[in-house]
């Protein structure tokens, strides 16, 4: 059984699909173009039928969105003119295949099997595991899937650079997600919150009797062998931690403190910071040579700022984690205006604000729609 998704301004349209593929396929409505990626995203169906007659949005720009910025599912373009400029045109954007319309069931049957054959190939060639939870379809973000596509499934050491509260975790565990590495673990650890006197027992762990007290006690090391390690806030390491942190990820073989005996390691190790690091190694305050260990590959992270096209889908993706959370709020959505409010936010805070400031709003809201003086920034 299918699970189609069909987006069309005309009810009619969703009708005469849901009859035609008849009860052995399910199919889900949605009536307008806006923010329609976002519940192609939310449903993940098998394919997708687009009109390309929608009045609310550019139909061709949404088709690019969901085949080539988000990389969705086989879309099946539904189009009024058969003449073959149109039809090229949606082809060269992404669609998979085009009905004409009005819709004839076996151009509609012929095509999903078309589209489904399709999906199974992109299935097999890109067995990764979804990256959905970067949401957004703003060419930064999509330049940034890209990437992470590219250069998730390769073992190289990756850098993850920008700002505080852009999502760098998040980025890091998209890159673990499409990896070979992704049935392992998933180790974290914040540089800027370990004390220098206990990063080798964090890092490298304890054998008992190191000290007073100490028992034997797994490292992140020990924890993150055959999988990740994250380490954020990379430049907030001090001189002598780097060198330990070098030595153990220049041979992959550690000492536990206390220890006598190597123990070798199978991890791959993702950075993070939102420092220059370059300039820090320039100034002597980072080694260079740990820098370059570290950033063979480098995935930069856009601020909020730079990305208000996504404010709206961010918006409804922290809407509806509130609600996942069992809180309840009187609010449907955010009206235009309180959107327009958050547009003319800089967000120094970046996504990390904006997950709070959708959720202050939610709360502080009293009717259907979240209006502006509901919402109180940072």
């Amino acid at each position: 059984m299918a699970r189609a998704v069909v987006i069309d301004n005309d009810l009619e349209t969703h009708a005469v699909i849901k009859h035609l593929l008849g009860p052995e396929h399910s199919v889900l409505s949605y009536h307008r173009g806006t923010l329609a990626v976002d519940f192609i995203s939310r449903h993940s169906p098998d394919v997708v039928f687009l009109s390309m007659q929608l009045t609310d949005v550019r139909a061709i720009d949404l088709l690019e969105d969901v085949c080539v910025r988000v990389a969705g599912p086989p879309v099946i373009a539904l189009i009024r003119s058969t003449a073959p400029r149109d039809v090229a045109h949606a082809v060269r954007t992404g669609a998979c295949d085009v009905v004409p319309t009005p819709i004839r069931a076996n151009d509609l049957k012929a095509a999903l099997l078309r589209a489904l054959s399709l999906g199974v190939e992109r299935a097999q060639r890109h067995d990764g595991g979804p990256i959905d939870e970067i949401v957004g379809t703003s060419q930064s973000v999509a330049a940034l899937r890209r990437m992470i596509q590219k250069i998730g499934p390769c073992e190289a050491p990756v850098l993850v650079c920008g700002e505080s509260g852009v999502g760098k975790e998040l980025v890091a565990r998209a890159l673990h997600n499409v990896s070979p590495r992704r049935r392992g673990p998933f180790e974290v650890r914040n540089c800027g919150a370990i004390p220098e006197s206990l990063f080798e027992s964090e890092m490298f762990g304890t054998e008992r009797g190191a000290f007073t007290g100490s028992v034997r006690r797994p490292g992140a090391f020990d924890l993150a062998n055959r999988g990740t390690l994250f380490l954020d806030e990379i430049g907030e390491l001090s001189s002598s931690s780097q060198v330990k942190l070098l030595r153990a990820v220049e041979s992959k073989r550690y000492h536990r403190v206390g220890g006598t005996s190597e123990i070798d390691t199978d991890i791959r190790v993702l950075c993070a910071t939102n420092r220059d690091l370059r300039a820090m190694t320039e100034s002597g305050r980072f080694r260079e040579d740990l820098f370059y260990r570290i950033s063979v590959m480098r995935l930069d992270v856009p601020a909020l700022r730079h990305r208000q096209d996504d404010l709206p889908l961010l918006v409804e993706h922290f809407h509806r984690e509130y609600v996942r959370a069992g809180m309840h709020s009187p609010a449907q959505c955010f009206s235009s205006s309180a959107l327009a409010a958050l547009r003319s936010h800089q967000w120094p805070g970046n996504v990390r604000e904006l997950r709070n400031v959708v959720m202050r709003a939610l709360v502080m809201c009293s009717g259907p729609f979240v209006e502006p003086g509901d919402i109180q920034f940072d």
